[in-house]
């Protein structure tokens, strides 16, 4: 999991022709590859496996994603225009992007998944994961930072989803297994708001519209390829 931050960060770092237009494309496909493992896969793994009723969990997640995004400014959905704004602080854009990232990871940490819910579980992190990293990297670079402590950032930021992991393996093993199933759906919450906020985002052109149909159309057939296949 952490390569998919390594990318996309590298990329910042080290691909100045690297085109922002290029990145738009690929949050498209990622937001709908991410919406489509969240309802065909992640879903049907919340309520098959649940007794009781996990909505209120999703909605927990949905509610906190736009919480975190007073502070993130919507950089985990690769949002370049931080560099715009001269008063934000970029600690509390650290540590809430990296709240985010752990998070997601937290579910991973138990046997709850099956296999194929866990391969697209772990994809769909992955690919949501390098756009965010690459606009991360972009807004400290802007900011003055040195190529060598921009990387710094980029690696604790990379870990983050792993300390995830192995927080929730630690508490699954202490008798905590039962936070699973509301982590999972939690995740899935903000899973939904971030899918959600890249699709319905508005569009330059109507050349990008086009190719960003075919991003989501490209997203939404590997997500059903992995779920079904």
């Amino acid at each position: 999991m952490p390569l998919f931050p390594l990318l996309g960060g590298c990329l910042a770092l080290f691909s100045g022709q690297f085109k922002t237009a290029n990145i738009k494309l690929f949050v498209a496909f990622s937001g709908a590859f991410l919406f489509s493992i969240t309802i065909l896969n992640i879903f049907p793994e919340i309520f098959g496996r649940s007794d009781g009723n996990p909505s209120i969990f999703i909605l927990f997640g949905f509610l906190f994603q736009l919480v975190i995004e007073q502070f993130t400014k919507g950089l985990e959905h690769g949002h370049l225009h931080l560099h715009k704004e001269k008063n934000f602080m970029l600690a509390p854009l650290f540590i809430s992007l990296s709240l985010h990232s752990f998070l997601e990871g937290y579910p991973l940490g138990g046997n709850f998944f099956e296999p194929g819910t866990k391969t697209g579980f772990i994809v769909g992190i992955g690919f949501h994961e390098i756009p965010a990293a690459f606009a991360l990297v972009t807004i400290i670079r802007e900011n003055g930072a040195s190529i060598g402590k921009t990387f710094g950032f980029l690696l604790m930021y990379s870990c983050m989803c792993l300390l995830g992991v192995a927080f929730s393996s630690i508490l699954g093993s202490s008798g905590f297994d039962w936070v699973q199933l509301p982590a999972l759906a939690f995740v899935a919450g903000i899973f939904l708001h971030i899918s959600t906020t890249i699709l319905f985002e508005n569009s330059e052109n109507h050349l990008y519209n086009r190719l960003k149909l075919v991003s989501i159309i490209l997203g939404m057939g590997l997500a059903a390829g992995i779920s079904y296949f």
